[in-house]
């Protein structure tokens, strides 16, 4: 999903859809726009791409596509990154965290 600035504006404010395909072991490629980056870990558990330049996208794609190792161990990577970090502990304490924070 190759999000990007729409009018200056960005269209993917976190990314929700790259989350739920990591919770199902699937690897994403995601457009380095809006919050896409917080929720893509690029060459982890799957691609980041410019997403004005439909060629990295493809050339991604073509590369998961050949390539069922990297998709079985980009998958895992990122379910294990979403158990991690957006389980109900991860997602409290880092919330506790930002009002702390707050002056």
């Amino acid at each position: 999903m190759a999000s990007r600035v729409v009018a200056g504006e960005d269209v993917e404010g976190f990314g929700i859809t790259f989350l739920e395909a990591a919770a199902c072991a699937k690897p994403v490629i995601g457009g380095r726009s809006g919050g896409v980056p917080d929720a893509i870990a690029d060459g982890e558990a799957g691609f980041l791409v410019d997403p004005e330049d439909p060629r990295p996208l493809a050339d991604r794609l073509e590369r998961l596509i050949a390539d069922p190792v990297l998709r079985r161990h980009m998958g895992e990577a990122g379910l294990a990154r979403a158990r991690a970090r957006s389980n109900i502990k991860a997602v409290k304490d880092r919330l506790i965290g930002l009002l702390k924070a707050l002056p």
